[in-house]
């Protein structure tokens, strides 16, 4: 039949594609994705939309991760873990998720030499998923928490990488899924 033209399916999708690659379709793809994450509306995508419904809802996902993932030692500091904050950015949502502050702050050995007590370690959870190594060095004074006890401090604490195992066990678990990356702030990977 003259002036009919045959496409194949293939084809037109390699059209769509391209067309999607050119500056005017990818500020219309952007707005079409936008428009449905607001609304929550359903799109065929190769990962599920975010919205900030479902980013609340990852979120507690790795805090339970995390919190089941803590030492016993230091597990009570897991339920100060929260979602902080969740800001759109446009292309989706960051949040932030953080211990309660005053909840990691562990005291100092108090001193029996009478010199001053030092500043205590601000970040307990850290302290037990980074470890330490003071080359040999310990100090000897009253663990005031634990019934005044006289001991000596530990001079090495193995990294034991907990909330790295957490975060990995996430991101692999949901990352390609939910086009999902968790990541650990400074202070938990030196």
């Amino acid at each position: 039949m003259p002036g009919v033209v045959n496409i194949s399916a293939a084809a037109l999708q390699n059209k769509c594609i391209a067309w999607a690659n050119t500056p005017a379709g990818k500020k219309r793809v952007k707005a079409v994705i936008e428009e449905a994450r607001k609304g929550g509306r359903k799109l065929v995508l190769p990962n599920e939309l975010m919205t900030e419904q479902k980013a609340r809802s990852m979120a507690r996902i790795l805090i339970g991760m995390i919190r089941a993932s803590l030492p016993e030692s230091i597990a009570s500091v897991g339920s100060t873990l929260s979602i902080a904050s969740i800001t759109d950015t446009g292309d989706g949502f960051k949040v932030e998720i953080s211990f309660d502050h005053a909840a990691l702050h562990r005291d100092s050995l108090t001193r029996t030499d009478g010199g001053p007590t030092y500043g205590g370690i601000d970040n307990i959870v850290a302290l037990f998923n980074n470890g330490y190594n003071t080359g040999g060095k310990t100090v000897t004074g009253e663990w005031q928490t634990h019934g005044n006890v006289v001991v000596e401090s530990v001079p090495v604490r193995p990294s034991l990488r907990f909330m790295n195992d957490a975060v990995s066990q996430f991101n692999s678990k949901y990352g390609s899924k939910y086009n999902v990356t968790a990541t650990l702030s400074g202070e938990y990977t030196r």
